[in-house]
């Protein structure tokens, strides 16, 4: 539905995104939002606490010094 003709959403690439990494079944689709973003919007790096998360291709956890 998201990438239907005429269906309007902001950042429509970020969320086409997001639902793949989801559709993959190994994370929550706030995770995979994050993780979306994190790839489009900076180079990767996605500062989290979330460990699990830098198994996730194409992101980098960082964690806060």
């Amino acid at each position: 539905m998201v990438s239907a003709d005429g269906f309007i959403v902001p950042d429509k690439d970020r969320y086409l995104r997001a639902l793949a990494l989801y559709g993959e079944g190994k994370l929550h689709f706030g995770d995979a939002c994050a993780c979306a973003a994190a790839e489009l919007d900076c180079e990767g790096r996605l500062l989290s606490f979330d460990r699990a998360l830098s198994k996730v291709p194409g992101v980098e956890r960082v964690e806060r010094v």
